[in-house]
């Protein structure tokens, strides 16, 4: 989900420019690419707790939406950072159709998947029109994709703005963190959080947008190209340190905005700091799957779920164990078919 840079290379006076061939994956972030499976398997770890507590086993994957969210803010900047004023209508085109359309499309398999489980067997939660629809989806997760591209529209234009100046950059990156910070302290909430209505989106952009303020001040703070961060590994470690802390701090105290957001940030710094590892290089090719991973890792542990019911087996560990790696695997596999076919790529950018 994290938007690519196009680099316009310009001829310098009559002088030759060689061209040096690039390999895919050297373009790329191998420990980002780690980080961001190892996250989605975080959020299929919380979806597969169903209808979990926050303070339960369940919390130790919240650090991982607020890591995508920071992710997404830092390459939103560099992307901008190569972008003028009379590219960013066609920018922001673009992004809302790389966004928007696969919310459309998964919101009516979702919707198609929800009224065809209702002739055969009882749904607890029947799908009905709402107008916060466009808002929501049809799923509790889907809410992401419209929040990244609300926050896309908002933030561009300052951006824009702010990248003419490196004083404003800096002014703006405080901005944003001050802000970051007043909504962990100030965060709206509901009392239910597992109805999917507009109130549902309010609570859930409340609490994931802090990260996604916090890493677009990263990209304006640090003024380069993401992919040439370097970091020494033991900074590793202590990002692994820091996520630990806050998703322990989680799950003892229940829901905490804070220890969400400052996990995300910790991830990042996993992320990294295991750059152009083995483990990274072995987990790369999965962390490019883990947009396809995220859309359809719910609609699997339905299945699971409404399966081991109809079969009246007992719930508990076997049961959320089963959930999370079905839908692991299967939400792979599927990623991996829909990213083989240019028909259905669209589906998981």
């Amino acid at each position: 989900m994290v938007p690519g840079v196009e680099v316009a290379l310009m001829p310098i006076a009559a002088k030759p420019v060689p061209v040096v061939a690039v390999r895919a994956d050297e373009a790329r972030r191998t420990g980002l690419d780690a980080a961001r499976i190892l996250a989605a398997l975080g959020i299929v770890w919380t979806h597969a707790n169903a209808d979990a507590e926050y303070a339960s086993p369940a919390a130790m994957g919240r650090f991982a939406v607020p890591f995508f969210s920071v992710v997404a803010g830092i390459f939103l900047v560099d992307t901008l950072r190569n972008t003028s004023w009379s590219d960013v209508k066609t920018f922001l085109i673009r992004r809302a159709a790389k966004l928007y359309l696969p919310f459309i499309a998964w919101t009516l398999i979702y919707i198609a998947f929800r009224m065809s489980a209702s002739m055969v067997v009882s749904v607890k939660d029947p799908f009905q029109v709402r107008w916060w629809l466009p808002l929501t989806g049809s799923m509790y997760h889907l809410w992401f994709l419209p929040f990244l591209l609300i926050a896309t529209l908002i933030l561009t234009p300052l951006l824009v703005l702010a990248l003419r100046r490196r004083a404003w950059s800096l002014i703006v990156a405080a901005v944003l963190i001050t802000g970051g910070l007043l909504i962990v302290r100030f965060p709206f909430r509901v009392s239910v959080v597992h109805t999917s209505d507009h109130l549902y989106f309010l609570d859930r952009i409340s609490a994931r947008s802090p990260a996604l303020l916090w890493g677009t001040a990263i990209g304006l703070l640090v003024a380069s190209d993401p992919r040439s961060w370097r970091i020494p590994r033991f900074m590793a470690i202590v990002g692994f340190g820091i996520t630990a802390f806050c998703m322990g701090v989680y799950w003892q105290n229940g829901r905490t905005p804070w220890a969400a957001n400052l996990g995300g940030v910790g991830w990042l710094l996993v992320g990294l700091g295991i750059d152009r590892t083995s483990l990274s290089r072995w987990l790369a090719p999965l962390g490019r799957l883990s947009y396809g991973v995220y859309l359809i890792h719910p609609l699997i542990i339905a299945i699971v779920y409404k399966l081991w019911a109809v079969q009246h087996w007992p719930q508990g560990p076997l049961e959320i164990t089963t959930a999370f790696f079905a839908a692991t695997l299967v939400s792979v596999g599927a990623t991996k078919f829909i990213k083989s076919r240019k028909s259905l790529a669209w589906l998981t950018p």
